[in-house]
Order: C-alpha cells, then sequence, then structure tokens
C-alpha cells in the first residue's frame, strides 16, 4: 500500500510560490526539512524531487508568497509521513542572539539557527513594524556566541566563531567575511570614529585585534590560561577600554590602552563570572557590569 512505502513521489512539487510576494527573508529556506528551497538569481527555487510539500514553509513565509498546489488525500499522506519521520527532523531553534540600534533607530540582529539540514549565523534588520529583512551570514559547524555592531553609516559588522575568529561586514550589497585569527570565542565588537572595528576575544588568553585600514593588528593582552565574558568599548579619544573574566583566579578585570601602546590591567572584583558588559559614559570613564553569585555588580573606573 501507500503507507508501506518509505516515500511518496509526485509529478509537480507541492508548493506554489508567488515571486511578487516574494521577500526573499530566506525563512523557508532555513525551515525546510528536505533543504529543497533555495534562493538562486534573486528567485526561490524548488526542487521537486525533494519536496514533500509538507507545507513548513507555508506556515513560516511572512508575506504569504508560498501556497499548496496539491489536493487534501495527497497532502494528507504526506503530512502523515512528516509526522512518521518527524523525530529525524527537529524543528528549527534559535540562540546567542545580539542586538545593536543604529543612528535612525533601527534595530539589528545576530543570531544562531539550528536548522534542519544546516547551522547557519543570520542576520535581521526591522524595515517596518510588521516585517524584518532576514539573511544568512554564513553556514557553521556550532553554534557559538556572536556580537553584532553597527558603525556611523548604519552598516551592521558581526564578529564571530567558525573555523577561526571570522568578521563580516555589510557593505550596502553583500557581507564580506575575513578571518581574523586562527581561534576565537567569546568576542565583542566596537567601532572609533574612523569606523576602524576593535574586538576582544579570548583564545589563549585575553586577545584583542584592530584594523588599521589596511590589515588587522592582533596582540595578547592578558596571557592567562582561561578568559570568561569579556566587552570592548572605544571612547572619544579613540582609546579601547576592555572588562573581562579572568576564570583563573575568580576575577573581574579591566584592561585600557596606553598611549605608549602598553596595556593597563586592574583587578576590579573577586567572584564574578557570566556575562560583563563595559560601557563609556560621556565623562570617558568606563562602567562595568557583571555577574556575582546571585547578584550583579556595578563598577565606574575613574583611575584611567
Amino acid at each position: 500500500s501507500m503507507l508501506s512505502k518509505e516515500y511518496l513521489v509526485t509529478e509537480t512539487t507541492g508548493i506554489e510560490i508567488d515571486q511578487s510576494k516574494c521577500g526573499l527573508c530566506g525563512l523557508c529556506t532555513i525551515s525546510c526539512p528536505f533543504a529543497a528551497i533555495t534562493i538562486e538569481s534573486d528567485k526561490i527555487s524548488v526542487d521537486k524531487f525533494k519536496c514533500k510539500g509538507c507545507g513548513t514553509c507555508v506556515s513560516v513565509c511572512p508575506t504569504n508568497a508560498i501556497k499548496m498546489n496539491i489536493d487534501t488525500t495527497e497532502k494528507l499522506l504526506k503530512t502523515i509521513e512528516i509526522l512518521s519521520n518527524f523525530k529525524l527532523f527537529p524543528p528549527p531553534y534559535y540562540q546567542n542572539v545580539s542586538l545593536d540600534i543604529d543612528g535612525n533607530g533601527t534595530p539589528h540582529i545576530s543570531f544562531y539557527c539550528y536548522g534542519y539540514s544546516a547551522t547557519t549565523l543570520n542576520y535581521a534588520k526591522r524595515v517596518s513594524s510588521s516585517n524584518w529583512l532576514i539573511q544568512t551570514i554564513d553556514t557553521v559547524g556550532n553554534s557559538v556566541k556572536s556580537f553584532i555592531a553597527i558603525d556611523s553609516k548604519n552598516n551592521p559588522s558581526v564578529i564571530y566563531s567558525a573555523g577561526g575568529l571570522k568578521y563580516a561586514k555589510w557593505d550596502g550589497i553583500s557581507w564580506n567575511i575575513e578571518i581574523v585569527d586562527s581561534s576565537g570565542s567569546s568576542p565583542s565588537l566596537a567601532f572609533d570614529s574612523n569606523d576602524y572595528p576593535h574586538i576582544s576575544y579570548s583564545a589563549g588568553g585575553l586577545k584583542y585585534a584592530k584594523w588599521d585600514g589596511i590589515s588587522w593588528e592582533v596582540i595578547t593582552i592578558d596571557s592567562i590560561t582561561s578568559v570568561g565574558s569579556c566587552s570592548i568599548a572605544i571612547d572619544s579619544m579613540n582609546i579601547p577600554h576592555i572588562a573581562y573574566i579572568d576564570n583563573d583566579n575568580g576575577l573581574l578585570k579591566y584592561a585600557r590602552l596606553n598611549s605608549d601602546s602598553s596595556w593597563d590591567i586592574q583587578g576590579v572584583d573577586s567572584g564574578c563570572g557570566g556575562d560583563v558588559t563595559i560601557r563609556i559614559g560621556s565623562d570617558n570613564y568606563p562602567r562595568i557590569l557583571c555577574l556575582k553569585g546571585g547578584d550583579f555588580v556595578y563598577a565606574k573606573i575613574v583611575s584611567t
């Protein structure tokens, strides 16, 4: 009988796409359990041999550009097939979200999506009160922390770990990706007044990378064994300030670049862990926030 077969074969795809309604957000390509949907030449393309007509893409399409084109009986049989094998295709879910706001008040987000066939680093920008532009930046093997920042031209950049520490920058047309370091985790990103990116991250100690307009300058600031969360901020004089967790000693630390290119490192508090955040006030003094036990610690650094 048909229900005893391992799969169903159809003459045509189970969906129809109205290209005029499609915003190329990519949600259908991410959510398809059979990797049947791709974006080719600025259009959605469906592989009729892979498509099983399950309707997942129809449910996630924000513009109602996708409709089923199979009859009720066949749709029911296909749904039975999908449900019987559902354990092989867990629904996509999201992790490690980062947010920044541009000069126009528009939110920009980087996030990881565990899809049916791949794990992807994605970008989302709110384009109207009810619509978001969603793009895939890179296909990665594992979900790790990413960090997004917006430059003065309102262009987003994302730093993340995937086969090395990578930097992805949107140039107004496409995402340009380059490797900053061969390894790195827990990155943080900030721009100076020249829109040059500065990055703090963990890689055999606390490391710092700066783009000078031609190439990346990478140095080790603190050669400890284990660095937890770190955060970077740039003051009005383009001086980088970094807050980070020294896991070796259980310390919250603060590092600042001196005029002679050395780094001043201070211990701020003990017993701290979890995520840490640093921001620069209008007085150019850094403020740091992190967790300590069941509470949090707020510190203002005034001896800089």
